[in-house]
């Protein structure tokens, strides 16, 4: 399991492209996140685009298999 790690976004709409930064980081492809994710690919690249529309349980999801830690704040 990937040591999670924090990463701050500003604005939230940004998210998208942390998550494409990470996972390039991590040298996987989408289908590797996605099949780890349990979810599909289609799903997965809503994710990773600007205007995505996704549940927050896929969220976590893919944020659990790429090792990043949501944190909101006021």
């Amino acid at each position: 399991m990937l040591e999670l790690e924090t990463q701050y976004v500003e604005p939230l709409s940004e998210l998208h492209s942390v998550i494409k930064a990470k996972r390039q980081s991590l040298k996987m492809t989408q289908q590797e996140v996605a099949d780890l994710a349990d979810i599909s690919l289609t799903t997965y690249k809503n994710i990773e685009s600007p205007e995505g529309n996704y549940t927050k349980d896929t969220l976590f999801a893919v944020l659990n298999v790429l090792g990043v830690q949501l944190c909101l704040k006021p």
